[in-house]
C-alpha cells in the first residue's frame, strides 16, 4: 500500500472512530471506570451510584446511563438482583451499546442465572 493508500486508510478509521464515539451529554456525572482502570472510595461509589440514578431516571431512554448505574450499584455492593435490572434495562435500551452489553455479559456471568455457561466468553457472546 502506497503513503496515498494508507493516509486514505488512516482517514477512514478516523472518520469511522469520531462517528462512532459519543460523548456524554451535558450534565451526566463523572464515568464510573472499571476497577482495572480506577478504583474509588466506597463513598465515592455511593455518591456516583446515587447521581447515575437521578441522571437514569430523568434520561430513561439513555443504554449508557442505565450501563453506568449498573457498574455503580454493583460496586456499592447492592443487591445483585437490583445491578442486573439495571445492566438488563441498559441491554434492552441499546442492544447494540457495547457498555450495555458487557455490564450484562459481567451480570450474567458472575450470578450464574439458570443455565448459564461456566465459561465467560460464552456469557459474553
Amino acid at each position: 500500500m502506497g503513503r496515498s493508500g494508507f493516509v486514505m486508510l488512516m482517514a477512514c478509521v478516523l472518520a469511522l472512530a469520531v462517528g462512532a464515539w459519543q460523548p456524554a451529554r451535558a450534565g451526566a456525572p463523572e464515568t464510573v471506570e472499571p476497577l482495572r482502570k480506577k478504583s474509588l472510595t466506597g463513598e465515592q461509589y455511593h455518591r456516583l451510584r446515587d447521581e447515575w440514578k437521578a441522571y437514569a431516571e430523568a434520561h430513561p431512554g439513555e443504554s449508557r446511563a442505565w450501563a453506568q448505574l449498573a457498574r455503580a450499584a454493583w460496586y456499592c455492593n447492592d443487591p445483585r438482583s437490583v445491578s442486573m435490572e439495571y445492566a438488563e434495562k441498559a441491554h434492552r435500551l441499546g442492544p447494540d451499546d457495547p457498555e450495555a452489553c458487557v455490564e450484562l455479559a459481567k451480570h450474567r456471568w458472575i450470578t450464574w442465572c439458570d443455565g448459564q455457561s461456566a465459561q465467560a466468553d460464552e456469557s459474553v457472546r
